[in-house]
């Protein structure tokens, strides 16, 4: 679909940047940053699970 992974934004380089990919840098960033933000809360509700369960 085009999109790059987390791994290939954060690595980008500079000179993109300057070459006026900030658009999709930015929106890539931020599609990076919501999969992100999503494993995080699932982790934490697994983890908030297992706790719950280990009383």
């Amino acid at each position: 679909m085009g999109f790059k992974s987390c791994r290939e934004i954060s690595s980008g380089k500079k000179d993109e940047l300057l070459n006026g990919w900030k658009t999709q840098l930015w929106n890539g960033n931020l599609a990076c940053l919501k999969e992100k933000v999503s494993h995080w809360k699932i982790s934490n509700a697994i983890l908030l699970k297992d706790s719950a369960n280990n009383d």
